[in-house]
């Protein structure tokens, strides 16, 4: 259950983006880990916060905004306290990746979450069994008839890079 949590964390998080005249690099990665950190903390700030609160800190937020921030505590509130330390510790881990990776990570999970429900739940429970093969077995299963057959060029590509994703320690 576990083994998608990874990319459950992927989409807790925020799609932030880089205004177009900041120049990449440096100074952009700390911008982003900036708004992470200030929106990671404004959710927590919420989720400690009692109803009354809450509501009203929603109600002074931009439409969108509040609906993106519901759906997160909403999520957030919906896992025990031993998925949620799990959670943590793997958020923890992906804050600590270079952007790059961090970036390339948000996007396979973009593409992940794009996909039709029927598919994407096929394809999530193939990530499952990738995961759970050691290397040798799992490029076996990614070159095999089968796999070719079963999904388009594009899930393949998806899956071989999901499935080579280094997961956190637990």
């Amino acid at each position: 259950m576990f083994r998608l949590a990874w990319i459950g964390v992927l989409s807790l998080l925020p799609a932030f983006q880089v205004e177009a005249q900041v120049r990449p690099g440096v100074r952009a990665a700390k911008q982003i880990v900036q708004a992470q950190r200030k929106a990671d903390a404004q959710l927590e700030r919420l989720r400690l916060m009692t109803p009354q609160q809450r509501e009203r800190v929603l109600s002074l937020m931009a439409p969108e905004r509040r609906r993106r921030m519901e759906s997160r505590l909403a999520a957030v509130n919906q896992i025990n306290d031993d998925q949620r330390a799990k959670l943590e510790r793997r958020l923890q881990s992906f804050r600590e990746l270079p952007p790059q990776d961090r970036q390339n990570m948000r996007a396979l999970a973009q593409q992940l979450n794009q996909m039709e429900q029927p598919r994407r739940r096929i394809v999530r429970q193939e990530l499952l069994r990738l995961r759970e093969m050691n290397d040798a077995d799992r490029q076996s299963r990614l070159e095999s008839d089968g796999f070719r057959n079963r999904y388009s060029p594009e899930e393949r590509d998806l899956l071989s890079k999901l499935s080579a994703l280094p997961l956190p320690e637990e």
